[in-house]
């Protein structure tokens, strides 16, 4: 009982930030659907096969300096997994224009929430496969990781949106500034004794400034 118990609550602790989540757009009154939801977040789930399919493909690379820290972090976790972020958006605005129940993915605003929710889905998993065996872990990831995820998504969101529309420039541009902030993010992490001001930083700047693109309309 007690091992199921600590898996439950691993459950709840790896689930709260999608809760917010799904709680903020109510409070917002974004117009959206529970289909729209539990697809938006299937995607992010589903970005995670993506990002591993691309990852197997990059050879690896030896961390000689600082520089070839951050080379590989760009290379072998940042770029494959935005990317995988964006094949899963795109799926989805596939899904959505022959399914109208699942409603329109085409403003700028319908792939920020999109992307948000993708972006919760893809540290959900993350989140729970990591810290199977450390509860601590958990709640390290659902503070930092999780928010970090739904702003990055949220970029990549708008860029699928922004590629369907042929507005290619900006679309380079908001999957530039997800890459950007996810390397800032793992960078920091993986550099010892960086002071914790920084991480949280990028967390706050880059969540605050991605969520004001979600808007009701």
């Amino acid at each position: 009982m007690r091992g199921l118990g600590s898996l439950f609550t691993l459950i709840l602790l790896a689930a709260l930030p999608t809760a917010l989540a799904y709680l903020w757009l109510v409070i917002r009154k974004y117009q959206f659907n529970i289909i729209w939801f539990l697809c938006s977040l299937l995607a992010g789930v589903l970005s995670v096969l993506f990002a591993y399919l691309i990852q197997l493909l990059i050879p690896p690379i030896t961390i000689g300096t600082i520089w070839g820290l951050l080379i590989k972090i760009i290379v072998q976790t940042t770029v494959p997994e935005e990317l995988s972020r964006l094949l899963a958006a795109f799926l989805l605005m596939f899904l959505a224009k022959r399914w109208k129940r699942l409603g329109p993915m085409e403003k700028n605003s319908d792939g920020a929430a999109a992307g948000l929710i993708m972006g919760l889905g893809f540290a959900l998993f993350e989140t729970a496969a990591y810290s199977i065996s450390n509860i601590q872990i958990t709640l390290l990831r659902a503070v930092t990781s999780s928010p970090l995820h739904g702003a990055c998504g949220i970029r990549t969101g708008m860029a699928a949106v922004s590629f369907r529309n042929r507005r290619t420039s900006l679309g380079i541009w908001n999957m530039v500034l997800a890459v950007l902030i996810h390397t800032a993010y793992n960078f920091v992490i993986l550099i010892p004794r960086t002071p914790l001001l920084f991480l949280i930083l990028i967390i706050v700047v880059s969540t605050i400034s991605s969520l004001m693109y979600i808007k009701a309309e």
